[in-house]
């Protein structure tokens, strides 16, 4: 589905702000919420859980209160 064109992110560390731009630095999940979200920046790899392979980025990553930042695909497809 296209992306509208208003979506945005910036980073903010103290006073510095720095604008992302949209598809080239970043792309927002296809589940993600139209509405604003602010917090602090919480790394997931590639925010998968797959225990039958052994394999959890997840853990010991705590994301309440946080905004997720992950892979874009799955491993081995960049």
């Amino acid at each position: 589905a296209p992306v509208a064109s208003t979506c945005k992110l910036e980073l903010v560390r103290g006073e510095e702000r720095v604008a992302l731009a949209l598809e080239s630095d970043w792309m927002p999940a296809l589940k993600s919420s139209e509405k604003p979200a602010a917090g602090e920046l919480a790394w997931a790899g590639y925010a998968i859980s797959a225990s039958e392979h052994k394999y959890d980025d997840l853990v010991g990553v705590d994301l309440r209160g946080k905004v997720a930042v992950a892979f874009w695909l799955e491993p081995g497809m960049r």
